[in-house]
């Protein structure tokens, strides 16, 4: 499985978005000082003890507003990114010089040279094929 594809996997199956940061608990004592993040749509209005249909518990906690922000963030920025890493990828396919058929060109680099395939962009997004999955399963 790709990184691509992991992280696609990772997302599809996360809490629906859009997720922000929960500041209504943030300073009080049973907190000890942690931060939450949550579904947009879990936000408690002030004066309120629940939101009826809607699940209200908490996506991550952390310690810093900065990693809150980013935590919350991603569940939008990472599909999107997967996205616009699919629609390059569609770009740079191999295809056969028309010259020499046993050659494959990549079908977007080769408009003003015969650039083979794997293309210089292909062999840059490869390169990030290989990771550490945050379980420490290595894919």
């Amino acid at each position: 499985m790709t990184i691509d594809q992991t992280m696609r996997e990772l997302a599809d199956k996360a809490t629906d978005g859009p997720w922000e940061a929960w500041t209504d608990q943030d300073g009080t004592p049973h907190m000890q000082g942690r931060l939450m993040v949550g579904n947009a749509a879990g936000v408690i209005p002030d004066g309120e003890t629940f939101i009826d249909g809607v699940e209200i518990n908490p996506i991550a906690e952390c310690y810093t507003p900065e990693d809150r922000a980013f935590i919350a963030a991603c569940r939008e920025w990472v599909p999107e990114v997967l996205d616009r890493l699919e629609r390059v990828r569609a770009l740079h396919q191999p295809e056969s010089d028309p010259l020499d058929p046993t050659t494959m060109l990549c079908r977007h680099c080769s408009w003003d040279s015969d650039v083979k395939h794997l293309c210089p962009t292909i062999q840059a997004l490869d390169k990030l094929e290989h990771f550490d999955a945050p379980n420490g399963d290595n894919r």
